[in-house]
């Protein structure tokens, strides 16, 4: 069985997580980060106790960071003890921007498709690859944003 690092891990989570609130937009949905780790542990065929804990667990912080981080918004006032992690969530202007975002300096042999396409796309196609390298395109885009909203 492969290892996976966390941000492989994080990177499958996030992927998962962007796409399902893309394609709700701009209805709120119940996001509960365990389904989404149980979703990328099936996908990644981790079996094994220790990848199970890190995947559970590391979903819940992945979706932490993409809230902390202003990329989705949920309703804490709705949370109760049996209900779901995150609920009410949907992508703020900020997420639903980056997930759209085609840079101008990207040339014609790259794919210019809006990042959730791709992310659909590779998500249902199992491409792990395709799922990373549209989250680290997301992840880039934020900070690009960011400095360029403070400097």
């Amino acid at each position: 069985m492969p290892t996976h690092t966390n941000i492989e891990l994080f990177e499958q989570v996030v992927g998962r997580c962007l796409l399902k609130l893309y394609q709700g937009f701009p209805t709120p949905i119940d996001l509960e980060p365990g389904r989404i780790g149980v979703e990328v542990a099936t996908e990644l065929d981790l079996e094994d106790e220790d990848s199970a804990v890190l995947i559970l667990s590391g979903a819940d912080h992945a979706v932490g960071f993409l809230v902390r981080e202003g990329f989705i918004h949920f309703n804490p006032q709705s949370r109760v003890m049996t209900g779901p992690k995150f609920p009410g969530a949907v992508l703020t202007l900020k997420g639903l921007h980056l997930l759209g975002k085609v840079p101008s300096s990207v040339d014609s042999s790259v794919d210019n498709r809006p990042l959730a396409d791709r992310l659909g796309d590779a998500v249902k196609d199992g491409a792990r690859a395709s799922i990373a390298d549209a989250v680290k395109a997301i992840i880039s885009g934020a900070f690009v944003a960011v400095g360029s909203a403070v400097g």
